[in-house]
This record gives C-alpha cells, sequence and structure tokens, in this order.
C-alpha cells in the first residue's frame, strides 16, 4: 500500500520514502546513544548515583549542575556583609548547604570516573542493513 508504514517503523520526514530497515525511535536516527549498562561487578554506590541516569551527558549535566549548586550555597554574605545586593542574590547564610552539596558532588564525580574506566558507557552502534 503506497504511504502506509509498518508498525514501529519509520518514514523519513523530507522524502517520504519508506525506511523500514531501522525501527523508529524518540532521536533522531543518526544520533548516537551511549548507555549505562548495570553489571555485576559495578559497585552498589555507582548504580546508586546514576539509577535513573542512562547518558553520559546527562551524568555530566547532574555533575556540572551539582557544582554549580555547591559553589552557590558557599555562604557569601558572610564573606561580603557590606555588600547588600550579595544577600539578596544568595539567600544561604550557613555552611550546612555546602556540607552536604561537596559530598555529593565528589560522589556523583568519582561515580561517573568509575563508569568511564570501566566501560559502562556503550554506543548504540546502528545496524548497516
Amino acid at each position: 500500500m503506497p504511504g502506509s508504514v509498518k508498525p514501529g517503523f519509520a518514514k523519513t520526514v523530507k522524502s517520504g520514502r519508506d525506511i523500514t530497515s531501522k525501527p523508529a525511535t524518540g532521536l533522531a536516527l543518526t544520533k548516537r546513544r551511549m548507555d549505562m549498562d548495570k553489571t555485576d561487578k559495578m559497585p552498589i554506590w555507582v548504580f546508586l548515583a546514576f539509577s535513573s541516569i542512562n547518558t553520559r551527558k546527562a551524568a555530566l549535566l547532574l555533575i556540572w549542575a551539582c557544582l554549580l549548586f555547591s559553589i552557590y550555597c558557599i555562604p557569601w554574605p558572610v564573606f561580603f556583609a557590606s555588600q547588600d545586593w550579595i544577600g539578596k542574590i544568595f539567600l544561604i547564610d550557613d555552611w550546612s548547604w555546602v556540607a552536604m552539596m561537596v559530598p555529593i558532588t565528589l560522589w556523583y564525580w568519582l561515580s561517573l570516573r568509575w563508569v568511564d574506566n570501566n566501560s559502562g558507557w556503550e554506543v548504540a552502534r546502528e545496524s548497516s542493513d
């Protein structure tokens, strides 16, 4: 039937030709994904760090966000008490948030290093058929 597409397969948008040899995905068919697989030798602390993170890019985003929030959590108004605008921007005035965020950021970073060193991220290869 012209114009019909098999279930689970996609049709290209621009040309309209059927690309039934490759299943449709939420990502572009030419993109490469790096998925982390749970292995038997993976420590529990690594698994817990990235239990809901599927890609290395998302893990890096998480680490950078934690690092930026850790810097924000430093009680800057204590150091710059004469600057009123700093107290309005940086609302945290004690060390409790920094004491929590620095170990969490370190945990995520060490987990990323473990996964990188132990081939936990695998590149999903496209079938060339």
